[in-house]
């Protein structure tokens, strides 16, 4: 076994995976050891739904010469070489010790990748070989942590082999994690501290309204929202909508309901509504307060005596 000229590792980020992996020895008898740093952790958004990639990383050989990293002892003939993750796959998943989260590992670099493509492991290949060495040079394995299965609280995948390459059922190099990888479920949505708003409207006279369109009592109102990390977010209103470009919602009295209706305006204008349409309030990183106004609107031109009650339903986009 040579010792390899020069050593790199490559960390890509995958949502919220930090840290990275390296080889941190070879060993001359086989099987050839490179032995994976753990990342600092993985946190995780529990909204993810399962079979979401929830980090990746990628681990790189030297490129200098075919024997660079490589385990000494096979016969020359025809071989069957093999790479696989540990365990019994599913799907091309492999089971880590945590549950609800499996990993695959595929070439995404270097001679393999020109045998394999980017096809995941278990991969296999029959050929003839001249006997020496087996090499890795050029190659580059990349790691995908996925979730199969909720994930509600904070636990770790712990240290484990994660990949054998064999050579006719010879194992010849194993990649085995050195370490824990913590797994933190985080929150990732926001918070109201208004999550129902009464808007009690002053008593008005049907006198007051005298045509369609007619408005009356404006009522000031807020809803306030609250974010544990910066979100670009918008606010989306719906609910029995009677009048969509007015913002006019319907009115539930069965005595008054025909007449009149509740109009909600945001800046003097009357707010999206239905699907698809929304206030846009941008980056929030911490706490916001968005301020409405409610008000009685006129349907027809002599509206009728009694009560007014509507329901307006504002949710959270998150973009």
């Amino acid at each position: 076994m040579k010792e390899p000229k020069k050593n790199t590792s490559l960390l890509m980020i995958g949502l919220c995976i930090v840290g990275l992996f390296f080889i941190k020895n070879v060993q001359a008898a086989c099987p050839a050891k490179a032995y994976l740093q753990p990342p600092a952790s993985i946190n995780l958004d529990p909204t993810l739904p399962i079979g979401s990639v929830i980090g990746t990383t990628t681990m790189s050989f030297p490129t200098t010469t075919y024997s660079s990293w490589s385990c000494t002892g096979t016969s020359a003939g025809t071989i069957t070489t093999k790479w696989a993750g540990i365990g019994t796959a599913q799907n091309n998943l492999f089971p880590t010790q945590m549950p609800g989260v499996a990993y695959r590992v595929s070439f995404s670099g270097g001679a393999w990748f020109g045998l394999f493509g980017a096809a995941y492991f278990t991969l296999s290949d029959t050929s003839n070989y001249a006997g020496g060495t087996t090499g890795l040079s050029g190659a580059v394995l990349k790691f995908e942590f996925i979730k199969t299965a909720p994930i509600t609280s904070t636990g770790a995948i712990p240290a484990q082999d994660m990949v054998d390459y064999t050579e006719n059922s010879r194992v010849m190099v194993k990649i085995i994690l050195n370490g824990p990888i913590p797994v933190i479920p985080i929150n990732t949505t926001c918070n109201t501290s208004t999550p129902v708003v009464t808007v009690p409207l002053d008593t008005v006279t049907a006198s007051d309204f005298s045509q369609v369109g007619d408005t009356a009592k404006d009522k000031p109102f807020s809803i306030k929202l609250s974010c544990p990390t910066s979100m670009n977010i918008a606010l989306s209103f719906n609910g029995d909508v009677i009048n969509s470009s007015q913002a006019v919602f319907k009115n539930t009295d069965s005595a008054t309901g025909s007449s009149v209706g509740i109009q909600i305006l945001k800046d003097g204008n009357p707010v999206p509504n239905g699907s698809g349409n929304f206030i846009n309030i941008g980056q929030v990183s911490d706490e916001v307060t968005m301020d409405f106004i409610a008000r009685y609107y006129a349907l027809i031109s002599s509206v009728q005596i009694g009560n007014v009650t509507a329901i307006a339903n504002a949710s959270i986009v998150y973009n």
